[in-house]
């Protein structure tokens, strides 16, 4: 990108293409967009710009966002698109009017009223009259407001639909991280054999809510929360990483990402944390999933716990120099970054919209909805258990070897 004043002149060139292939020369430049990276990314921002010599500025500040930490200095940026947005020429908007008496009058009983673009289910007590422009207004018959307000619910059932939706929300994050996470990932394990997970813990570690991925991943993922932040505690702007089977860790191509949220009183509320599989990471054979490893380094790169963001600050750097001074190093070093950056970004996802949850309803309110998952969890569990017979269950697993 550089000094983006060259862009004026290409700017100026595609607006007129653009109206000419909308076929409205006075038409309205409504937006224009620039798909940019960092040099060598796989992953693209989409900014919306007035002037170009914005971009550099509004770059590092959606990367920001995105990731948790400002863009390296030593990195170029690359533009892989410029697009214009046009529209014709604006026109005067004349309101639609209704007739002063209704099309259909209330019925005696539901009548159902269709075009070619809708159905409308006109109730007993309700009257429909068609605008000039093909739209319904509706209109209460029997009262003066048009808009009556619902009749109060039950408090039980109230708190029951309070409830759900607040562990919808939580579900909801959990998701969106995860899509987040396949769309800014590298690996083509990640983006499309989806072979990661993404989920919300509490402040003690436990797992909470899961989006529907790998089994396999959520199992342990408490675990490793759990251990990794007891040998590193987190602070405000930090990111742990790791893959060692010792703090929870499955294989090594697994690698896990965690980032502490912290509520508006500056105590910590809960765990984002996502593990992916990275399609390669060291070992005696590229893939690092070698059937012959005698030990972890024949396997892999291992990762101790350690930071991947510090106080808000990247340390790639640190990561790469164990990526690359392993006895048996990555192959692929800038996937391995790039796909950690992906994760870092779905991790600090999910954390903000938590944090907006706390703008909306308070903090305390969060802290005791994430507390209810777990006690309804529980409760759920009880209820199943003392339907069985069961009083004590035990099963012995054996080793290839037979051992116990």
């Amino acid at each position: 990108l550089g000094d983006p004043a060259w862009l004026g002149p290409i700017l100026t060139e595609l607006e007129a293409e653009t109206l000419t292939a909308l076929g409205e020369p006075d038409g309205r430049i409504r937006r224009r967009l620039a798909d940019l990276r960092l040099k060598g990314q796989d992953t693209v921002l989409t900014l919306s710009f007035e002037d170009p010599a914005e971009l550099p500025a509004a770059f590092r500040t959606r990367f920001q966002e995105l990731y948790g930490y400002p863009p390296p200095v030593h990195r170029d940026i690359e533009i892989v698109a410029l697009r214009t947005v046009a529209s014709p020429p604006d026109e005067t908007v004349i309101p639609e009017s209704f007739p002063d008496f209704p099309t259909c009058p209330a019925p005696a009983r539901p009548q159902v009223i269709q075009d070619h673009f809708s159905t409308l289910i006109l109730e007993p007590g309700w009257s429909a009259a068609r605008g000039d422009k093909g739209s319904w207004l509706l209109t209460r018959e029997d009262r003066d407001d048009p808009c009556p307000a619902p009749a109060a619910a039950p408090p039980q059932a109230a708190e029951a639909a309070t409830a759900e939706l607040f562990r919808c929300r939580f579900q909801g994050m959990v998701d969106s991280m995860g899509e987040l996470l396949r769309r800014t990932s590298v690996s083509t394990n990640v983006k499309e054999r989806l072979d990661y997970s993404c989920a919300l813990l509490d402040a003690s570690g436990h797992l909470l809510v899961n989006a529907p991925h790998i089994p396999v991943h959520l199992g342990a993922l408490g675990e490793c929360v759990r251990r990794t932040t007891a040998l590193l505690p987190p602070g405000p702007g930090d990111v742990l990483v790791t893959n060692d089977p010792a703090y929870g860790g499955s294989h090594l191509p697994d690698v896990t990402v965690i980032c502490p949220v912290f509520g508006p009183s500056g105590q910590l509320l809960a765990y984002t944390a996502n593990r992916a599989h990275h399609a390669e990471i060291g070992g005696i054979t590229p893939g690092s999933m070698p059937a012959f490893a005698r030990n972890l380094a024949e396997e892999g790169v291992v990762i101790p716990p350690t930071w991947l963001v510090k106080g808000g600050e990247s340390q790639e750097e640190t990561i790469a120099g164990i990526l690359t001074g392993a006895p048996h190093p990555t192959r692929a070093l800038p996937d391995n970054l790039a796909d950690l950056r992906a994760q870092a970004a779905a991790a600090h996802h999910g954390a903000a919209a938590l944090r907006t949850l706390c703008q909306a309803h308070g903090e305390d309110v969060i802290r005791q909805r994430l507390a209810d998952l777990t006690r309804q969890a529980r409760q759920a569990l009880a209820r199943t258990l003392a339907a069985t017979a069961l009083t004590r269950v035990s099963a012995r697993e054996s080793l290839d070897d037979g051992t116990p």
